[in-house]
């Protein structure tokens, strides 16, 4: 089983590819939305639906 990343984690490691990509200029103003998508995928790594629930998807 993986370990959990914590949200600053998950920031770190996307705010190091983006500047990878896009510099570090243009990740100065992408900076929200990094935040953003960081506590996103950490609510998602958090959710714990029971082995019967189907994803939405499928409903």
């Amino acid at each position: 089983m993986a370990t959990q990343q914590t949200k600053d984690q998950i920031l770190k490691e996307l705010t190091e590819k983006a500047i990878a990509l896009w510099g570090h200029d243009r990740v100065q103003n992408l900076k929200a939305s990094l935040e953003q998508t960081a506590t996103h995928l950490w609510e998602i790594g958090q959710a714990d639906p029971e082995t019967g629930v189907e994803p939405g998807f499928f409903q």
